[in-house]
């Protein structure tokens, strides 16, 4: 098992910075590109992409894609805030319960150990 705080630090990586998205013209429609503004702004940069070709005549298709844009923005964002309070909960528990987490720690080691024992892969 994780500790949240390897589990957050995941999520860092992923989360580095502020999201945004940007529309971007393509030969039959439009592209929003959405990650990091430097990685949108990179010819090449990871991005996420959401196709909008105008291969369809519904406009409520267009306007979906358009908001599933915004709504990963904003997911990030979301992430991004929740991410910072669970390592601040994760401190204060460790600060306030030390003897908790050296449980838990010799707990896993020794699971880990018979793991290793048993040749089942654990550890």
């Amino acid at each position: 098992m994780r500790s949240a705080e390897k589990n957050l630090e995941l999520c860092r990586k992923v989360v580095k910075e502020p999201w945004v998205s940007i529309k971007v013209k393509t030969s039959c429609g439009f592209c929003y590109k959405v990650g990091t503004k430097m990685d949108v702004l990179e010819p090449h940069g990871g991005t996420a992409c959401l196709y909008d070709d105008h291969t369809s005549l519904n406009k409520t298709s267009h306007e979906q894609i358009e908001l599933s844009a915004q709504f990963i923005v904003e997911s990030s964002e979301a992430l991004s805030h929740w991410i910072n309070r669970a390592v601040e909960a994760e401190r204060l528990l460790k600060a306030t319960y030390p003897h908790l987490y050296k449980i838990y720690d010799d707990e896993n080691q020794i699971r880990i150990e018979i793991g290793k024992f048993l040749g089942d892969g654990e550890g």
